[in-house]
């Protein structure tokens, strides 16, 4: 979709701005509000820097968007000068796009703060509602995106913004679309928090966000708010928030990209944020602790409120101990299982897995079978060639025939299971040249696999799902097992694949239904 909206230091003048504001919940109906003659005349006035709303003098456009636009204009008998936010109407005016308006004058009018704009007046001028606002001649902070700030200068900008989102907080109002673009700067470098467009009252019963809708910037959305748990929305939602920024503002990107909605809704709600040194190798400890804080994904793990945030900035500012402390080693296992990457580009595969659990148990089954009767090592040949052939079949069905990786991610898969299959054929080959026609009853070959197998899962933990240092570990303690009764080593090997087999294929559907109902 095209971008139509100019970047606006006073806020998003419309429900979709560019800067990748989204509203998504279920239609409402078509627009019930049009665009008289008198209202053209209007913005055709406005546009041209005639004084057209009453006690005020335009002096020239700031932002524009489908609801409504942002001007610079002179209050005449305040003699300031300020920002006026109006709705012109237009086709993408509706009913929400009104109540939205509505929301941003009442939460911003009622709360006075030195880090949260000022709202000078509200009022209506030929049926368009309009508020006159605080002007902030430094732009947004957006303006500062891709360039990483200097830990202190970032933890400063970020501490007043936290005492600002405090002081809405404590006032019942929470913003859940704080963003760079949605924070002011003054001319001397204070920013002020703005656009409360989608702000919810904490003691509202209920509200014009449906259960199911997704509202907010999702590059800057906390996990509950991007699965679209509007109940569980609440002022921890905002400290995520203030998190991302802070993680932007230090590594000069957010912690989470895609290339699109879907994906990076996933991406949000399952995945565990990376380290700040990911992206920024002198990055204060401090700081990345901080950020790991308000970028948990249960919400009870973050800060409990925004000023406790803002007490952790001033004490790094000031060489103090944090409040915020390092995970302890058991803390930090349990995030290391928990953390995910990737998930939504191989969700396709939980097919694959599901049928490749009997593809890898059944040949062991009859292993252990041919073992206890104890027949040649040959007659289990078969069922062991059998078994890449399926397995690949397989893999080409639920990959859509294409078996070239088409991107970094599927590269490392390709890999790593490339090596293993040449390791284990290698090792198959081996046990018939040194077996022969004889009995086959020893561990080694199951044990080698089992080891190759470790180091496969383990290296698969590092870069996508860390519940596979959990599956190396379990191939690992087979190893010595084995020996105790070599008879059983086909079908132990085999259920333990089988069984991880049936957990990532089961994983990757639930991932695919929760996908699939965001699109």
């Amino acid at each position: 979709m095209a971008d139509t909206t100019h970047e606006s230091p006073h806020g998003s003048t419309d429900a979709a701005p560019h800067d990748g504001t989204q509203l998504f919940q279920p239609d409402v109906g078509p627009s019930t509000v049009m665009q008289t003659s008198e209202q053209l005349a209007l913005a055709a006035a406005l546009s041209a820097g005639h004084q057209t709303v009453p006690g005020y003098q335009i002096l020239g456009e700031i932002g524009r968007g489908g609801m409504g636009v942002v001007y610079k204009a002179k209050q005449i008998q305040a003699n300031r000068v300020v920002a006026l936010k109006m709705i012109l109407g237009g086709s993408h005016a509706g009913a929400a796009d009104r109540e939205r308006f509505r929301t941003e004058i009442e939460a911003t009018a009622q709360l006075q703060h030195p880090g949260i704009v000022r709202v000078y007046e509200v009022g209506e001028h030929h049926g368009l509602p309009f508020f006159s606002m605080e002007f902030c001649e430094g732009g947004s902070l957006a303006r500062k995106g891709g360039r990483p700030q200097s830990p202190n200068a970032a933890a400063a900008i970020v501490e007043r913004i936290a005492r600002a989102v405090e002081a809405a907080h404590l006032a019942g109002i929470v913003h859940r679309d704080l963003k760079p673009g949605n924070i002011l700067m003054t001319g001397d470098g204070t920013p002020k928090v703005g656009d409360f467009g989608l702000a919810k009252r904490l003691d509202s019963v209920d509200g014009h966000t449906h259960t199911g809708a997704v509202m907010g910037t999702p590059n800057y959305m906390a996990p509950e708010q991007a699965a679209g748990k509007a109940k569980a929305v609440g002022p921890q939602a905002d400290v995520y928030a203030i998190g991302v920024i802070l993680f932007e503002l230090l590594a000069g990107r957010q912690p989470f990209q895609a290339e699109g909605l879907p994906e990076l809704l996933q991406k949000v709600v399952h995945n565990e944020a990376p380290s700040l040194s990911e992206f920024r190798r002198d990055a204060p400890r401090d700081l990345e602790t901080i950020c790991q804080k308000c970028l948990a994904k249960d919400p009870a793990h973050r800060y409990p409120t925004a000023g406790a945030l803002a007490d952790d900035l001033r004490r790094f500012q000031s060489g103090e101990s944090i409040s915020a402390r390092q995970l302890n080693v058991v803390e930090r296992f349990a995030w290391m299982l928990e953390k995910s990457h990737y998930d939504q580009q191989f969700v396709r595969y939980a097919g694959f897995f599901l049928w490749l659990a009997p593809v890898f148990f059944l040949p062991e089954l009859y292993a252990t079978f041919v073992r206890f009767h104890g027949w040649p090592v040959w007659w289990v040949m078969p069922a062991y060639a059998i078994r890449p052939v399926l397995g690949l079949s397989l893999f080409l069905y639920y990959g859509d025939g294409r078996i070239w990786p088409a991107n970094p991610a599927e590269q490392h898969i390709l890999s790593v299971w490339g090596s293993f299959v040449v390791v284990a054929g290698l090792l198959f080959v081996n046990l018939g040249l040194r077996e022969g026609g004889s009995t086959w009853n020893g561990p080694d070959f199951y044990q080698a696999m089992a080891g190759a197998s470790t180091v496969a899962f383990v290296s698969l933990g590092a870069m996508f799902w860390g519940g596979f240092y959990l599956v190396g570990l379990a191939f690992l303690l087979l190893i010595p097992v084995m020996p105790i009764d070599p008879r059983f080593c086909p079908i132990e090997y085999g259920s333990v694949w089988a069984m991880v087999s049936l957990l990532i294929g089961l994983r990757l559907r639930k991932l695919a239904k929760h996908q699939a109902g965001h699109v």
